[in-house]
C-alpha cells in the first residue's frame, strides 16, 4: 500500500500559527471554566447534609432539623415546644458559611441568621411581629457524599 501526501490549503486567517493560537486559547478557556465550576461546587457542597439542633428565646423554644443540598439550599422544619406547632423553614448558606433561614409568613414569621463551620452551626433568631428573639445552635448529623 502506498500513501500519498495531501497538501491542505487553510484560509489565510487559519494559517498554522493562528490555528495553534486558536486551539490553545480554546483549551485554556475550557479548562478555566471547568476549574471555576468545580471550585464553586466544592465550596457549597462542604455544608451538604442533615443538620439538627435547638433554639431558645425570650418566649419560645424548640428543636429544628434542616437539609442542606449541594447548592447550599436549606429546607426543613422547626417544632415549637411552647406553641406546639411545626413550621417549615427555607433558606440558603453562602460560600463563607453565612446562612439565612426564614419560617412562617412575611408579616408574622421568624428569621434565623448565623454561620456554619465544620459540623457545627449557630446564630440568632428574631420574630419582629411579636418582638421576641433568641439563639440557636446545632450539629451536622449526616454528611452527604
Amino acid at each position: 500500500m502506498k500513501f500519498q501526501k495531501i497538501n491542505v490549503q487553510l484560509p489565510g486567517f487559519l494559517n498554522s500559527s493562528n490555528f495553534a493560537k486558536i486551539l490553545t486559547l480554546g483549551a485554556v478557556a475550557v479548562f478555566s471554566f471547568s476549574c471555576s465550576m468545580s471550585e464553586h461546587a466544592e465550596i457549597k457542597s462542604i455544608y451538604e447534609g442533615v443538620w439538627t439542633g435547638s433554639y431558645t428565646g425570650s418566649e419560645d423554644a424548640g428543636t429544628w432539623e434542616m437539609i442542606v443540598d449541594s447548592k447550599g439550599n436549606i429546607t426543613g422544619s422547626i417544632i415549637s415546644e411552647v406553641l406546639s406547632y411545626d413550621y417549615e423553614i427555607m433558606g440558603n448558606v453562602e460560600n463563607t458559611g453565612e446562612l439565612y433561614m426564614s419560617c412562617g409568613t412575611t408579616s408574622s414569621g421568624a428569621t434565623f441568621t448565623g454561620y456554619m463551620f465544620g459540623d457545627v452551626t449557630n446564630g440568632t433568631w428574631e420574630n419582629p411581629s411579636v418582638n421576641i428573639t433568641g439563639e440557636w445552635d446545632g450539629r451536622r448529623t449526616v454528611v452527604m457524599q
